[in-house]
């Protein structure tokens, strides 16, 4: 049986995760984590923490599946869902109807006139922020003509929730431990300013929104697609057939299906490891959705851990049990509130420097030690132990090195002043708050 993580990514920096290869003013990102770029991230962390790189590093990256990471104020739309095109409130009928819930039996009240659509699988797009920069003139430092640029990016403190299926088997386990060791990565473009993010993770015991006893057999399941899914024919050509792939997995046709919208040019890209760049492909858009009548449950978890279509292991194809008809999502401030407030970072960053001050470092040493701190992470015992060896760290004494029994030393501070601090406590104390 497979192997499913709930992962929690909280950003610490303003994050950005491109859309394409765009050549315009404005860099457009995902409002979420695509599964693409999670398991891009945590594959780059798991090869600097490790950097084996085997079999089991294999295992968890080519077979295992990341999907995409929700932000709570990011909603997918079904594609299952009629929407009245010019409503009016006083009409008496239903702006939203979820049709995979009544298979289109409710008859719809035209009393304000208006036609219906069906919604198109979108994201909403609430909560970006853009970052505008220019390019300078040398040597006037004035901006260059023509050369203004903006990038949507999403506000620190955002935290995206998704989740992961990795293969039970003893070659995993090695690959599964060091995946849940990480605990920082870097996610999306623009990493030397941008994306730097705390992981959790929590192991679980069902696949999300399991329901706790199986469908009766007269019992309408509703599954939804969370991200594009890339189909093939028999003969290995594009297809758009939803409805087919579904009916493929599970050995039951669907009741009804909506997908109605493809997109094109997706999935491409750079692969690094082999130099090439990936293919574009065509693909059902998210937010399709299928409408399922008995259905055997080891069907459908089968469903649900493998996905549908190709390059699933990069995130496409995921698919969601549905548990109530789709409505739209209530609003929500457009800037997120950071977990770390500015007032937590000075309280809890004063202790740190307070016990930096009581070391008497000299001005080297404290800009060495800043350095650390913004570029070790805690508990990373190994690159300690590096960082212990430069120059300016054999020239501290015994006390400032290693503490005593009032004072802890450079070395146990450096493992245990908590991630969300150490920026804060670096500026502080280069700036004079630790002398």
């Amino acid at each position: 049986m497979a192997r499913w993580l709930e992962v929690t990514v909280t950003s610490q920096q303003r994050t950005s995760f491109g859309t394409g290869g765009e050549r315009a003013y404005l860099t457009h990102t995902h409002p979420f984590l695509p599964g693409s770029v999670l398991r891009g991230a945590l594959a780059a962390a798991c090869l600097r923490s490790d950097g084996s790189g085997g079999e089991a590093f294999r295992r968890v990256f080519e077979f295992g599946r990341f999907g995409p990471a929700m932000p709570a104020w990011v909603a997918l739309e079904s594609q299952s869902v009629s929407k009245c095109k010019y409503h009016d409130s006083a009409a008496g009928h239903a702006e939203y109807v979820d049709l995979a819930f009544d298979l289109g039996q409710t008859p719809y009240s035209l009393d304000c006139c208006a036609a219906r659509d069906q919604l198109k699988g979108a994201y909403t797009r609430r909560g970006l922020v853009a970052v505008v920069a220019t390019a300078q003139e040398p040597r006037k430092n004035t901006a260059a003509t023509g050369q203004l640029f903006a990038r949507e990016t999403i506000e620190r403190g955002t935290t995206f929730v998704g989740h992961t299926v990795l293969p039970d088997d003893t070659v995993a386990d090695a690959g599964f431990e060091t995946l849940k060791g990480i605990d920082q990565a870097f996610f999306g473009g623009r990493s030397s300013v941008l994306g730097r993010c705390t992981v959790t993770w929590k192991e679980l015991n069902d696949p999300p929104h399991w329901p706790d006893a199986a469908p009766q057999a007269e019992e309408i399941v509703v599954v939804r697609t969370l991200s594009p899914t890339i189909l093939v024919d028999e003969a290995g050509l594009p297809s758009i057939d939803f409805a087919g792939a579904v009916r493929a997995a599970v050995g039951v046709a669907p009741e009804a299906t909506w997908a109605g919208r493809v997109e094109s040019g997706l999935a491409g890209g750079w692969h690094s490891a082999s130099g090439m760049p990936k293919p574009a492909e065509i693909a059902v858009a998210p937010g399709a959705v299928a409408a399922l009548r008995g259905v055997p449950r080891e069907r459908l978890l089968e469903l649900i851990t493998r996905g549908l279509g190709l390059r699933r292991n990069e995130g496409y194809g995921w698919v969601e049990i549905v548990s109530k008809p789709w409505q739209p999502p209530a609003e929500q401030p457009t800037r997120p509130t950071s977990l770390i407030t500015a007032q937590a970072v000075r309280h809890g960053g004063t202790q740190w420097v307070d016990k930096i001050r009581q070391l008497s470092l000299d001005d080297a040493q404290t800009q060495w030690f800043a350095n650390q701190l913004r570029r070790v992470r805690a508990s990373q015992e190994t690159a300690v132990q590096q960082a212990m060896l430069e120059p300016v760290a054999r020239g501290l004494t015994p006390i400032q090195r290693d503490g005593d029994a009032t004072r802890k030393g450079v070395k146990d501070l450096l493992l245990q002043v908590p991630n969300g601090l150490r920026a804060s406590v670096a500026t502080r104390i280069t700036k004079g708050a630790a002398r």
